[in-house]
């Protein structure tokens, strides 16, 4: 079976420090969007969204998140990506989740957005999290082998590079969005 080598470039776009809009700036960074002011770019997007009934929590001290049960799929439908979720598309939790050909497929249309949970969070952070997926390299017969290169919107998590089961180890995921 022959390596894998996918790779994307993607502009890094930061959400704010305690910001519940991770899974805007993930949008920001897979449709491309640049500009000097990170925040204003991410305010965009939350406000896009609406129009294109993505659902959000209004109130309180999430405001701005992703709904955790309708959120997901009307992202999806909202930026026309394609989802695989849990526990339909993935093995149960307590088993790696995704191999390295469910990262590959969605990896070849585009980079891609994970949701789930950060399992290694700190103190402040929401449970839910979102990260942008943007490439994938080695053999997809190991996991341990095969590579996911990415981004996370936190404030100083920028670029990652872990293992197929490494991320998986730091970040549960639930939803694979992609281009359709």
């Amino acid at each position: 079976m022959t390596n894998l080598n996918i790779r994307h470039q993607v502009h890094y776009v930061p959400q704010q420090p305690g910001s519940p809009r991770c899974w805007a700036a993930c949008i920001a960074m897979v449709t491309g969007r640049r500009g000097a002011d990170s925040e204003a770019l991410v305010q965009q997007v939350v406000v896009e969204a609406r129009t294109r009934h993505v659902r959000t929590v209004i109130f309180g001290n999430n405001a701005g998140s992703l709904d955790v049960a309708e959120g997901p799929g009307s992202l999806a439908t909202g930026y026309g990506f394609a989802r695989l979720s849990r526990p339909r598309d993935f093995p149960p939790a307590d088993m790696v989740v995704a191999k390295p050909d469910v990262f590959a497929t969605a990896l070849a249309r585009g980079p891609a957005i994970a949701l789930g949970q950060k399992l290694d969070r700190g103190a402040g952070m929401h449970r839910f999290h979102a990260i942008v997926l943007s490439g994938i390299s080695g053999d997809p017969r190991s996991l341990t082998q095969c590579l996911l290169y990415g981004m996370d919107p936190l404030p100083g998590g920028a670029n990652f590079r872990h293992s197929v089961v490494g991320l998986q180890g730091h970040f549960e995921l639930h939803h694979l969005l992609y281009r359709a």
